[in-house]
């Protein structure tokens, strides 16, 4: 075993392929303290750390090296359940793939059909697996052009490996055929139909003769003997609403969302984290209204939401500065304040930062999606962005009945409003941020390192909550290679084959292919979530 520091709160474990999916089943029986996130791949096992330390996190690398040491030699034992997916051979691209093989259709489907593929690791959306082991003559390269998009359910081929889209989305594997079977769904547990280690057989049916998949799966939880435990009964994964309202959407503004701190304990499944993008703005606005730091908020990008409150409330605006109004008459930013049944308020345009963090004392009640209320805008997990009409209710936070927040007593001038003045600091147009080498410096080398922290990088408009993707210089790859795709944390400074870095935020996905080059630490990320597009970046060197 290697292991590959990742940032300031991850590591990577290397394996040789054979060896990850059992050590991920050692390590996440082992109960391991300290760790959020155990995310197999290709072939590495990423750990990620919770936001606090704890003391045993020290004996926590000989204390992995003792379980790899154990299974020093070993194949994996455990061939996993035996998942049946009924296909439909009718993909656009399937004509085109017996063309790049040298065979006829019908033969590239018996031979699709013929043997058991077997999940390596999810990653890309959540429930999407890489699965391998099929037939070797299947092995057609990507398309030249990707798709804008795949429809969900799609069966397609790349790289001697094959996947099923479990939702709409862009995709350039080569399309032979679709399921009904539902890939993923958040209601039921497990989420995913497909696991890591599970055996898949694809069976072709008829148009329309496709049974699908109900919610325990065709053949979920069956062994190799084809008997297995009966599905627990879980309780749902959703939370519900009431249908009229606390606060009406006059208008949501460009973006603005439903976040708190994100999705934990999903990931091996394709499952992002989401979550605020400035983590510490909306900890800010929820204990100037006496919130728990992780309930739910409203994110808003590039200007606020107008609001119209249908019950007396309290809130509180932190991140990015902007005018906001109560009833037309100017509040101020960074403060708790007493909002009366019937008020309006507005947030205008934003004159430093780009995503401001709107806190309701008691929480904002949007249901909870595999135990966060974030609106996934990579996955449409949680709740719709707001649109013009929408509603939010209140009480998300779980407080108890009655309760009402403290209004804090800031003078202009004293030090606890400097404070809050200093809460707004990192707003400007250029920022300097941290940067350390990360598990993939090799593919730009040293110099390259150097070569990232003495440019001025500006932020492109194709950022949004999955990345910033930065122009300015190219950062050439210095070896042939691609690396294979490993779990990847917010903050991963990816550079693709063009050059351009991509710093990833609290939506990438949770697998990447792209070299990860340098990490930038959580409060660096707090301040890139703060980037407009325009915005120059610049990155110091510090020690990993």
């Amino acid at each position: 075993m290697n292991f590959a520091p990742f940032g300031d709160r991850a590591f990577l474990i290397e394996v040789a392929p054979g060896h990850v999916r059992p050590l991920w089943t050692a390590l996440r029986q082992a109960d391991l303290p300290g760790v959020e996130e155990l995310v197999p791949a290709a072939r590495s096992v990423l750990v990620r750390l919770g936001p606090e330390p704890v003391p045993e996190e020290r004996g926590l690398p000989a204390r992995i090296q003792a379980l790899g040491d154990a299974l020093d030699g070993a194949v994996d034992p455990s061939r996993g359940r035996r998942v049946v997916v009924p296909v439909v051979y009718d993909g656009q691209d399937l004509a085109e793939v017996a063309a790049l093989i040298g065979l006829g259709v019908d033969e590239v489907v018996r031979r699709h059909t013929a043997s058991d593929w077997s999940v390596r690791f999810l990653g890309f959306s959540p429930g999407f697996a890489y699965l391998e082991g099929g037939d070797p003559s299947l092995g057609v390269p990507r398309r030249s052009v990707p798709r804008a998009r795949v429809p969900a359910g799609a069966v397609a081929l790349a790289g001697g490996m094959c996947a099923v889209y479990p939702q709409a989305t862009p995709g350039g594997w080569q399309i032979i055929g679709r399921t009904d079977a539902v890939l993923f769904d958040p209601d039921r547990r497990p989420p995913s139909l497909l696991e890591p280690g599970d055996r898949v057989r694809f069976e072709a049916v008829g148009e329309g003769a496709g049974p699908g998949v109900a919610p325990a799966g065709i053949g979920a939880g069956v062994g190799e003997a084809g008997t297995g435990p009966e599905p627990v009964p879980e309780p749902p994964l959703r939370g519900g609403a009431q249908d009229i309202p606390d606060v009406e959407v006059v208008d949501p503004g460009p973006l603005t969302t439903v976040q708190d701190l994100g999705r934990i304990g999903w990931a091996h499944l394709g499952v992002p984290r989401s979550g605020a993008l400035d983590r510490g703005a909306l900890v800010r606005a929820n204990r100037l209204v006496g919130n728990p730091d992780g309930a739910a908020g409203l994110e808003a990008t590039a200007a606020g939401p107008h609001l119209r409150f249908r019950v007396p409330a309290t809130l509180a605006v932190t991140g990015a500065v902007g005018p906001i109004t109560l009833d037309g008459r100017p509040v101020p930013h960074g403060t708790a304040l007493a909002v009366p049944a019937g008020a309006e308020v507005r947030l205008a345009g934003f004159e430093r930062g780009w995503r401001a963090y709107l806190a309701l004392a008691g929480g904002v009640d949007a249901g909870m999606v595999l135990g966060s209320r974030s609106t996934d805008t990579l996955s449409g997990l949680g709740p719709a962005p707001m649109a013009a009409g929408g509603g939010l209710q209140l009480g998300g936070a779980g407080l108890p009945t009655g309760w009402s927040p403290a209004r804090p007593k800031v003078q202009p001038g004293s030090a606890t409003d400097r404070r809050r003045l200093d809460a707004t600091a990192g707003l400007e147009d250029e920022v300097e941020v941290g940067l350390a080498p990360g598990p993939r410096l090799g593919w730009i080398g040293p110099g390259g390192l150097a070569r990232l922290a003495g440019a001025a990088w500006t932020v492109s408009t194709d950022s949004d909550r999955t990345g910033l993707r930065l122009t300015g210089p190219e950062i050439a790859w210095i070896r042939p290679d691609e690396p294979d795709s490993e779990g990847m944390v917010a903050g991963a400074v990816q550079v693709p084959p063009a050059g351009l870095p991509i710093v990833l935020l609290a939506n990438h996905g949770t697998t990447g292919g792209y070299p990860a080059v340098a990490t930038v630490d959580a409060a660096g990320l707090d301040r890139l979530a703060q980037c407009r597009p325009g915005s120059v970046i610049r990155f110091r060197l510090v020690s990993s």
